[in-house]
């Protein structure tokens, strides 16, 4: 084996191997089906065998059929079919009646009543002035109230962190945590938050009660 033909790379070894294995199944298969007229004689003569399978079973069904359509089969199928649906319409129709006698047919008088109550209907999902401003009312006081509460959680965070930085410089102490604490709880007393949100609680207390008092 001269350089060219050498293999020197694993890519050139599956081609090499590739290309022996295809040659080795083509000459098997050649062998056994045969050349291309060995193979046309041997596919001529399955075609035939099959062919022949094919057209023997279709004459017999053919012939079948054709003697029970003589015999009357073909009309007696179609009355059937026909009986079938006389039932089911009979079924659907003593069904309808039945339901006749429970809803009343709809008219035209029925519909329009039906469409003037969807139309009430709609319209009094509108919200009145009064009732849209004290829904924005209450909106608003919630988000108060939220919003109070995160301030709170801030602050709070806050004033202890510089709750415990000025207790470790005052002397006193025990009597110095408990100044703080006071001044702490005071501030968090008298801050803007709390009377906002009290304030948004009065607000709130308000809207709901006068809304009961329209109910009423």
């Amino acid at each position: 084996m001269d350089a060219a033909t050498k293999v020197k790379t694993f890519s050139q070894l599956i081609d090499t191997l590739k290309e022996a294995l295809g040659s080795g199944w083509t000459q098997t298969w050649r062998t056994v089906i045969g050349d291309f007229e060995d193979a046309k004689e041997l596919w001529t003569e399955v075609s035939d065998v099959l062919s022949n399978m094919i057209n023997d079973s279709a004459n017999a069904r053919n012939e079948m059929v054709q003697q029970w359509a003589d015999m009357g089969g073909r009309t007696t199928l179609i009355d059937g079919f026909r009986a079938g649906f006389e039932a089911l319409m009979s079924v659907v129709n003593a069904v309808s009646k039945g339901l006749e006698n429970i809803i009343p047919p709809m008219t035209a008088d029925k519909l329009l009543d039906l469409t003037n109550k969807f139309k009430n209907f709609m319209e009094s999902l509108k919200l009145s002035e009064d009732d849209s401003a004290k829904l924005t009312e209450v909106i608003t006081d919630l988000g108060n109230a939220l919003k109070f509460i995160i301030s709170v959680v801030s602050r709070v965070a806050g004033d202890i962190k510089s709750l415990a930085s000025s207790t470790k410089i005052l002397d006193g102490g025990l009597i110095g945590l408990i100044y703080n604490v006071d001044k702490f709880a005071k501030s968090i007393v008298m801050s803007n938050e709390v009377q906002a949100f009290m304030s948004s609680i009065e607000n709130l207390y308000n809207t709901i009660f006068h809304f009961g008092e329209g109910l009423s």
